[in-house]
């Protein structure tokens, strides 16, 4: 039978190797057997869109906001 330092450190051990994969662990002792209790680490993927998007602005919009700009900086 393994002591409670030991189980800590194989703990400790398996968390670190793993740190991207298990968010908690636990090891508990039940007579003869060890039941490893875990909570997966979720990892959520955000997928990134790169192509160009439409954002609803027209040709005239487009001028009137360059002409704008160019009267703040002129």
């Amino acid at each position: 039978k393994k002591s409670y330092g030991e189980l800590q450190s194989i703990k400790k051990n398996i968390l670190s190797k793993y740190k991207d994969k298990i968010e908690w662990m636990e090891i508990e002792v039940i007579g003869t057997k060890y039941v490893i209790k875990y909570e997966p680490r979720i990892i959520n993927d955000i997928e990134t869109i790169e192509k160009n998007r439409n954002i609803g602005i027209n040709n005239y919009d487009v001028s009137r906001i360059k002409e704008t700009l160019d009267n703040l900086y002129s």
